[in-house]
């Protein structure tokens, strides 16, 4: 009977965590409900190994027990070390290199996909993001803003996972949009180039449609970027 139950939360949580994924990638799941039903279908799995193990330690070990634990296994094993691995991230999904103002996502794209309370920077976001992310800030370049953004913008260019919205040449400019791939989540940034008395900033803000967190992923998207920026100006 115990068996029973152990077989059937490893279907089930396998059925869930193979169809959150897929559904999700083919758009048949918002992204959200595609990682939740992912994360169910990893609980469910978690609790059949925890069942599993305790009976094959208890024993007798047959093997319709052994290969179902192995299967929850599989399935609970990856989710719980990516768990683990972005715990440190903070619970947070809005993130930029200008804390005190922050550049504006004004795109049409942007404006139709983002509701108009995620386009304003919640104030209450930058002691999170200073505590856990001390070292962000914008990048800083000897040189003229006009040659600055020029360079900015080939970079942003260059970038095949962005799909670039709005190039605003005399505002300095660029808003975009990143899909992460298996669960089609969607990130949208804006990178500006202000004038500095020594040359030029680098201000980029990047923030997440679903969700509260984002596993620190803007926080990767903007080092990648102004690494990148950086790498090609020396």
């Amino acid at each position: 009977m115990i068996l029973k139950i152990i077989q059937g939360l490893t279907l089930v949580g396998l059925g869930l965590s193979t169809l959150g994924p897929a559904l999700a990638h083919f758009r048949q799941l918002t992204p959200y409900v595609g990682f939740r039903a992912t994360l169910a279908g990893g609980a469910a799995c978690g609790l059949a190994l925890a069942a599993g193990t305790f009976l094959i330690l208890k024993g007798p070990r047959s093997r319709g027990l052994l290969i179902t634990t192995g299967v929850a296994a599989m399935v609970t094993l990856p989710l719980l070390a990516l768990a683990l691995r972005k715990s440190d991230a903070p619970l947070i999904n809005d993130i930029s290199t200008d804390l005190q103002s922050p550049p504006e996502l004004t795109s049409t794209a942007a404006r139709s996909d983002l509701p108009e309370n995620l386009l304003i920077y919640d104030p209450a976001l930058r002691e999170i993001q200073t505590r856990s992310y001390p070292d962000l800030k914008g990048l800083n370049l000897p040189i003229d803003p006009a040659s600055a953004f020029s360079r900015t913008l080939t970079v942003a260019r260059s970038n095949p996972n962005w799909t670039l919205h709005e190039i605003d040449e005399k505002g300095m400019r660029i808003e975009g949009q990143e899909e992460t791939f298996l669960f089609r989540f969607r990130d949208h940034f804006v990178i500006q180039v202000r004038a500095t008395d020594s040359g030029s900033i680098v201000h980029m803000r990047s923030r997440s449609r679903d969700g509260k967190g984002d596993l620190g992923a803007n926080t990767r998207r903007i080092r990648q970027f102004l690494g990148s920026l950086k790498t090609g100006q020396e």
